[in-house]
């Protein structure tokens, strides 16, 4: 059996952080994400930070595809943004592509290698206007 990711809650159950076990495979982030959910601490609308950095980084695209659709049917209308820590080089590329196909169906997801600038972008007030240079959303 492999082992199943990790989570805790953090910012007061708005924020939740899940830590990738090396061995988890999408069946083991399904059953993570399911236990998140069910976590009477989380916030009904919660942002997420993915650290991905311990994954194996040989997923196939399949792999990649399955996982970001595990997270949509999870976490659809409770997810406010997810943030998925990488490590650079191909834990990045896994990221990318992972945030690629959870693009597809709407999801609000970004591909980070620093924590600090993952966790910036997850607290940042989603009513705030964009700059002129931002872009619509």
């Amino acid at each position: 059996m492999q082992a199943d990711s990790t989570y805790n809650l953090i910012a007061d159950g708005s924020i939740a952080r899940i830590h990738g076990s090396t061995a988890a495979a999408v069946d083991g982030i399904e059953r993570t994400l399911a236990a998140l959910i069910a976590d009477p601490g989380l916030h009904l609308r919660f942002s997420l930070l993915v650290d991905i950095r311990t994954l194996s980084m040989s997923l196939t695209s399949d792999e990649a595809r399955s996982i970001a659709e595990v997270h949509v049917r999870l976490t659809r209308g409770r997810t406010l943004r997810t943030a998925l820590l990488a490590s650079a080089g191909s834990g990045y590329g896994i990221g990318r592509m992972i945030q690629t196909w959870a693009a597809c169906s709407g999801l609000e997801m970004k591909v980070f290698t620093e924590e600090a600038g993952a966790l910036t972008w997850l607290c940042e007030d989603e009513t705030a206007p964009w700059p002129a240079t931002g872009g619509a959303r």
